[in-house]
């Protein structure tokens, strides 16, 4: 779990509490529109933001190794000649080759090849 703003506005009034400031006559500004128990975004959630505004969630093969260094677990999908499937980060490349690797009776609608059309990132409600 990130610092919360609660987290940094508590160490602030520490730090005026020890400089000798009288917290109730003081008319500072105590009060804020930030939620309290909102943390503030990681370097992966700036990361997906980013990533949603330049190219509709995609990320390519270089960028998964930090992906998963951040968050093992974030969640990805990936969409292939036979469907899709969501998967944690750290499988993703499991996936992908199990994909790759499949050579069965089935070939596909139009008689394909199993390949991997792209990997992306999911993206909830609340991160519209």
């Amino acid at each position: 779990m990130g610092t919360t703003y609660l987290d940094l506005k508590m160490k602030a009034l520490q730090r005026l509490k020890k400089q000798g400031v009288d917290l109730n006559s003081w008319k500072g500004g105590l009060r804020s529109w930030v939620p309290m128990d909102e943390t503030f975004p990681s370097a992966l959630d700036k990361f997906k933001k980013k990533q949603k505004e330049l190219n509709g969630g995609f990320v390519s093969e270089s960028d998964m190794s930090w992906i998963i260094e951040e968050d093992r677990l974030c969640k990805m999908l990936i969409r292939h000649s036979h469907g899709r499937l969501i998967c944690a980060a750290q499988d993703v490349a499991f996936h992908i080759e199990c994909i790759e690797k499949y050579k069965g009776d089935f070939a596909g609608r139009r008689g394909e090849l199993p390949y991997v059309r792209d990997v992306s990132f999911i993206y909830e409600k609340e991160d519209k």
